[in-house]
Protein backbone atom coordinates (compact mmCIF):
# COMPACT_ATOMS: atom_id res chain seq x y z
CA UNK A 1 0.00 0.00 0.00
CA UNK A 2 2.86 2.35 0.89
CA UNK A 3 4.49 1.72 -2.49
CA UNK A 4 1.29 2.52 -4.39
CA UNK A 5 0.94 5.77 -2.46
CA UNK A 6 4.60 6.60 -3.15
CA UNK A 7 4.12 6.02 -6.88
CA UNK A 8 0.95 8.11 -6.97
CA UNK A 9 2.61 10.89 -4.96
CA UNK A 10 5.61 10.83 -7.31
CA UNK A 11 3.38 11.19 -10.37
CA UNK A 12 1.30 13.91 -8.69
CA UNK A 13 4.41 15.91 -7.83
CA UNK A 14 5.60 15.54 -11.38
CA UNK A 15 2.33 16.75 -12.86
CA UNK A 16 1.96 19.69 -10.48
CA UNK A 17 5.52 21.02 -10.52
CA UNK A 18 5.62 24.10 -12.72
CA UNK A 19 9.10 25.54 -12.51
CA UNK A 20 9.89 26.83 -15.99
CA UNK A 21 9.39 25.71 -19.56
CA UNK A 22 11.64 26.20 -22.55
CA UNK A 23 10.20 26.75 -26.00
CA UNK A 24 10.69 23.32 -27.56
CA UNK A 25 8.21 21.38 -29.69
CA UNK A 26 6.57 18.54 -27.81
CA UNK A 27 7.42 14.99 -28.77
CA UNK A 28 4.47 12.85 -29.80
CA UNK A 29 3.22 10.60 -26.97
CA UNK A 30 4.34 6.99 -27.00
CA UNK A 31 2.41 3.95 -25.71
CA UNK A 32 4.19 2.86 -22.59
CA UNK A 33 3.19 0.47 -19.83
CA UNK A 34 2.16 1.95 -16.48
CA UNK A 35 5.23 0.32 -14.93
CA UNK A 36 7.59 2.24 -17.21
CA UNK A 37 5.61 5.46 -16.92
CA UNK A 38 6.09 5.24 -13.16
CA UNK A 39 9.78 4.32 -13.48
CA UNK A 40 10.37 7.23 -15.89
CA UNK A 41 8.71 9.64 -13.46
CA UNK A 42 10.68 8.21 -10.55
CA UNK A 43 13.97 8.44 -12.48
CA UNK A 44 13.26 12.07 -13.32
CA UNK A 45 12.16 12.96 -9.79
CA UNK A 46 15.10 11.16 -8.14
CA UNK A 47 17.44 13.71 -9.73
CA UNK A 48 15.69 16.42 -7.69
CA UNK A 49 16.93 14.77 -4.50
CA UNK A 50 20.57 14.26 -5.54
CA UNK A 51 23.42 16.66 -4.83
CA UNK A 52 26.56 16.52 -6.91
CA UNK A 53 29.78 18.34 -6.17
CA UNK A 54 30.11 21.54 -8.19
CA UNK A 55 33.12 20.13 -10.05
CA UNK A 56 30.77 17.54 -11.62
CA UNK A 57 29.59 20.30 -13.98
CA UNK A 58 31.48 22.36 -16.54
CA UNK A 59 29.77 25.55 -15.34
CA UNK A 60 26.68 26.73 -13.48
CA UNK A 61 24.58 26.50 -16.67
CA UNK A 62 25.55 22.92 -17.52
CA UNK A 63 22.63 20.46 -17.66
CA UNK A 64 22.24 17.33 -15.61
CA UNK A 65 22.91 14.58 -18.15
CA UNK A 66 20.58 11.65 -17.61
CA UNK A 67 22.03 8.80 -19.68
CA UNK A 68 19.93 5.79 -20.62
CA UNK A 69 21.66 2.64 -21.77
CA UNK A 70 19.98 0.78 -24.62
CA UNK A 71 17.55 -0.83 -24.95
CA UNK A 72 15.72 2.32 -23.85
CA UNK A 73 12.48 1.22 -22.15
CA UNK A 74 11.07 4.77 -21.95
CA UNK A 75 11.13 5.96 -25.57
CA UNK A 76 10.05 9.58 -25.99
CA UNK A 77 7.98 9.46 -22.77
CA UNK A 78 10.92 10.52 -20.60
CA UNK A 79 11.82 13.29 -23.05
CA UNK A 80 8.32 14.69 -22.55
CA UNK A 81 8.70 14.57 -18.77
CA UNK A 82 11.93 16.55 -18.64
CA UNK A 83 11.36 18.91 -21.56
CA UNK A 84 11.73 22.49 -20.42
CA UNK A 85 11.81 21.83 -16.66
CA UNK A 86 14.50 23.65 -14.71
CA UNK A 87 15.35 23.07 -11.08
CA UNK A 88 17.94 23.57 -8.40
CA UNK A 89 19.62 26.78 -7.34
CA UNK A 90 21.37 27.02 -10.71
CA UNK A 91 18.13 26.28 -12.62
CA UNK A 92 19.66 23.33 -14.44
CA UNK A 93 17.79 21.51 -17.16
CA UNK A 94 17.96 17.75 -17.64
CA UNK A 95 19.38 16.49 -20.88
CA UNK A 96 18.55 12.92 -21.98
CA UNK A 97 21.43 11.04 -23.63
CA UNK A 98 20.98 7.54 -25.03
CA UNK A 99 23.93 5.17 -25.04
CA UNK A 100 24.18 2.05 -27.14
CA UNK A 101 27.80 1.03 -26.52
CA UNK A 102 29.69 2.68 -23.70
CA UNK A 103 33.13 2.20 -25.23
CA UNK A 104 32.17 3.50 -28.69
CA UNK A 105 29.31 5.96 -28.24
CA UNK A 106 29.81 7.85 -25.09
CA UNK A 107 32.04 8.74 -22.23
CA UNK A 108 30.51 8.22 -18.82
CA UNK A 109 32.33 11.38 -17.78
CA UNK A 110 29.47 13.27 -19.48
CA UNK A 111 26.80 11.45 -17.44
CA UNK A 112 25.48 12.46 -14.03
CA UNK A 113 22.84 9.71 -13.91
CA UNK A 114 23.07 6.40 -15.76
CA UNK A 115 19.96 4.22 -16.05
CA UNK A 116 20.71 0.57 -16.87
CA UNK A 117 17.57 -1.35 -17.90
CA UNK A 118 17.20 -4.99 -16.89
CA UNK A 119 17.59 -6.08 -20.53
CA UNK A 120 21.07 -4.54 -20.64
CA UNK A 121 23.98 -6.77 -19.73
CA UNK A 122 26.62 -4.15 -18.94
CA UNK A 123 28.49 -3.71 -15.72
CA UNK A 124 29.69 -0.24 -14.82
CA UNK A 125 32.15 0.39 -12.01
CA UNK A 126 31.29 2.99 -9.40
CA UNK A 127 32.67 6.41 -10.29
CA UNK A 128 32.71 9.70 -8.41
CA UNK A 129 29.75 11.87 -9.43
CA UNK A 130 27.90 9.18 -11.43
CA UNK A 131 24.56 8.00 -10.00
CA UNK A 132 23.80 4.50 -11.31
CA UNK A 133 20.14 3.44 -11.36
CA UNK A 134 19.04 -0.10 -12.23
CA UNK A 135 15.90 -2.22 -12.23
CA UNK A 136 17.16 -5.56 -11.00
CA UNK A 137 15.81 -8.01 -8.46
CA UNK A 138 18.36 -6.94 -5.85
CA UNK A 139 20.79 -4.06 -5.66
CA UNK A 140 23.14 -5.81 -3.25
CA UNK A 141 24.93 -7.74 -5.98
CA UNK A 142 25.21 -4.78 -8.38
CA UNK A 143 27.44 -1.74 -8.62
CA UNK A 144 24.46 0.59 -8.40
CA UNK A 145 23.16 3.27 -6.08
CA UNK A 146 19.42 3.13 -6.69
CA UNK A 147 17.33 0.21 -7.84
CA UNK A 148 13.70 0.11 -8.97
CA UNK A 149 12.15 -3.10 -7.70
CA UNK A 150 8.88 -4.23 -9.26
CA UNK A 151 6.73 -6.60 -7.23
CA UNK A 152 3.33 -7.39 -8.67
CA UNK A 153 1.95 -3.97 -9.68
CA UNK A 154 4.21 -1.92 -7.39
CA UNK A 155 7.50 -0.12 -7.99
CA UNK A 156 9.70 0.49 -4.95
CA UNK A 157 13.10 2.11 -4.41
CA UNK A 158 16.18 0.46 -2.94
CA UNK A 159 19.18 2.64 -2.14
CA UNK A 160 22.65 1.24 -1.50
CA UNK A 161 24.28 3.63 0.99
CA UNK A 162 27.69 1.95 0.78
CA UNK A 163 27.86 2.57 -2.97
CA UNK A 164 26.63 6.17 -2.55
CA UNK A 165 29.41 6.92 -0.10
CA UNK A 166 32.03 5.48 -2.46
CA UNK A 167 30.79 7.69 -5.31
CA UNK A 168 30.65 10.93 -3.30
CA UNK A 169 26.99 11.49 -4.08
CA UNK A 170 24.54 12.87 -1.53
CA UNK A 171 20.85 12.04 -1.50
CA UNK A 172 18.25 13.99 0.43
CA UNK A 173 16.90 12.41 3.59
CA UNK A 174 13.41 12.98 2.15
CA UNK A 175 14.13 10.41 -0.56
CA UNK A 176 15.88 8.06 1.86
CA UNK A 177 12.71 7.93 3.97
CA UNK A 178 10.78 6.55 0.97
CA UNK A 179 13.31 3.84 0.10
CA UNK A 180 14.48 0.52 1.41
CA UNK A 181 18.08 1.11 2.53
CA UNK A 182 20.61 -1.65 1.81
CA UNK A 183 24.40 -1.84 2.15
CA UNK A 184 26.26 -0.08 4.93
Amino acid sequence: MQIILFSIAFLFCLMTSHVSYAEHPRVEPVELSKEYQIKAAMLYKVTWFVRWKTKSFVDKNSPINLCIHEPDPFGSFIDQLVDGHLFGKNKRRISILRIEHLEEDHSLADCHVLFIPKESNISVPLQPGLLIVTEEQSILTKQAHINFVTKKDHVALEINMGNLNKSQIRISSRLLKLARIVGN
